[in-house]
């Protein structure tokens, strides 16, 4: 019985051994290789292999913003500073004018992940449009780029995007009997919605009281008649060319 169990006890050590033998020669993971892989935060909004931006919701005076992303290594540490490329993928349809990023990329010695702060600016056309920053990992002496891996909600890999806006979007809840946003201040529109915005600085209308509703309509109506004021007769006109009011119902 010593004997069997003995026996068995070697065949499994030699499968095990054989199985490590073969996971090291090809699973690329086990490997010391130097990758590098773009990423952003979850709590930024990450998901995917994406991080999204809506200008919609903030006043026009915000012209532009910065959007950070990582660039992480895998493998071993570094005692050297280690220079790495950053490629503008051509599935990008963001204009060269839409964004800055930096000239030069670097991992410092003895760091793994560096950010990668990328101005995006809001341009007139994205009132109907959306711009796409696809930036990929390129490969040179130092790294090449790592895998796809899932870290939480968010895809870790060797390509990451940006996508921006400032296209305005109706609520679903706008005309909703009795509690909508159109008993308040009128019907929507784009130009309505944004001047909402600028007046009040609400940005969330869903679940609001009715107190806070017409808090909006009066600093609204407010601002409204400043503009007519300083236009005279050239009144604020919605996207169909009918004349702006803040009321029940109206345009």
């Amino acid at each position: 019985m010593k004997k069997i169990l003995t026996n068995i006890f070697l065949s499994f050590s030699i499968v095990i051994a054989f199985t490590a033998c073969n996971k090291n020669e090809l699973d690329p993971t086990f490997k010391s290789e130097a990758r590098l892989s773009l990423t952003a935060n979850e709590t930024d909004g990450a998901r995917a292999d994406s991080i999204a931006f809506a200008f919609s919701v903030w006043a026009t005076s915000l012209k532009d913003t910065t959007i950070t992303i990582y660039a992480q290594t895998m493998g071993n540490l570094s005692d050297n500073d280690r220079s790495f490329n950053i490629e503008i993928d051509n599935s990008s349809t963001a204009l060269p004018e839409e964004y800055e990023i930096p000239r030069n990329f670097v991992i410092p010695a003895g760091v793994f992940k560096v950010a990668i702060p990328i101005k995006i600016k809001r341009t007139a056309r994205l009132s109907d449009a959306t711009a796409k920053l696809k930036i990929n990992v390129g490969s040179n002496e130092n790294f090449t780029p790592g895998p796809d891996v899932w870290t939480g909600q968010v895809i870790t890999g060797g390509d990451f995007s940006i996508v921006w806006t400032d296209q305005l979007i109706k609520p679903v809840f706008w005309d909703q009997t009795g509690t909508g946003m159109i008993w308040t201040v009128g019907k929507w529109s784009k130009v309505k919605h944004r001047l909402i915005i600028d007046a009040s600085g609400v940005t969330n209308f869903e679940g609001i009281t009715t107190t806070k509703k017409y808090y909006i309509a009066t600093e609204t109506r407010n601002a409204l008649l400043e503009y007519n004021a300083q236009h005279p007769g050239n009144p604020l006109k919605n996207e169909s060319g009918f004349v702006i009011n803040i009321c029940s119902q109206c345009d």
